[in-house]
């Protein structure tokens, strides 16, 4: 699980937030997540993420949005989304898979949300984030789960990830390593949670060529493409 703080703290948008275990080396331009409230109503009120340390760019270009549901089913429908963020030019922190991230480093960069985000109790919204570059959101491919609760799906081998008649080998698309199959995190996997709420992993989106990541066109819906977030979710308690 993610690690939990509590209490007042001034530089964040909100009392409460979820530090998440940090990247696996990987990156893709954008991601969709999901949040999900345990027992009581929360607000999301920032997010809080880095880009890889292999992007190039100097700065990046960084949207978010919000769904009333699940992401899932969702990432090509754009009508169902609304932008709660947008920024152009932001020097986002970089990392690696190298980085120890504890609370005293920091190195994530907090987009505030335009309106806040509210989850009720035992709902879930969709998140998307997306940015303009290959390399623009550092996410994490491996699971969370012990490896006693790891299950090897029916469409993998010892080699990687059958599409059809072929066996793509799963690779991390920043260091071109071989990925062990069974610990590829699985879409709606949560990947990070506390008392409050829940992340669960989604699809990654490429660069679209627009300002928005909603072209079903340009997604790839192969289980080999889910993610994990990484970084904070920024919230407070409703009473």
């Amino acid at each position: 699980e993610g690690q939990t703080q509590e209490g007042a703290d001034m530089e964040r948008a909100g009392k409460h937030y979820v530090r998440t275990i940090p990247t696996s080396g990987d990156a893709w331009p954008g991601l969709f997540f999901d949040v999900e409230a345990k027992s009581k109503p929360i607000v999301v009120r920032a997010l809080a993420f880095a880009s890889h340390v292999y992007r190039l760019e100097k700065s990046v270009c960084i949207n978010v949005f919000a769904c009333n549901e699940s992401s899932i089913g969702n990432e090509g429908s754009i009508l169902n989304w609304d932008q709660i963020f947008s920024a152009s030019n932001c020097s986002l922190p970089a990392v690696s898979r190298h980085d120890n991230i504890s609370d005293s480093d920091a190195p994530y960069g907090q987009v505030v949300l335009n309106p806040p985000v509210k989850i009720a109790a035992e709902s879930t919204i969709g998140f998307a984030i997306y940015t303009s570059s290959l390399c623009g959101l550092a996410l994490r491919w491996t699971s969370s789960k012990p490896d006693a609760q790891l299950e090897r799906p029916e469409d993998e081998d010892e080699m990687g990830l059958k599409i059809g008649n072929a066996t793509v080998p799963i690779v991390s698309s920043a260091q071109k390593v071989r990925r062990d199959a069974t610990r590829c995190v699985r879409l709606k996997e949560v990947t990070d949670s506390n008392q409050h709420l829940l992340i669960r992993a989604g699809l990654c989106s490429p660069v679209t060529g627009a300002d928005h990541p909603f072209k079903e066109e340009d997604l790839d819906r192969d289980a080999g493409n889910v993610r994990a977030f990484v970084g904070e979710v920024i919230y407070d308690v409703e009473k």
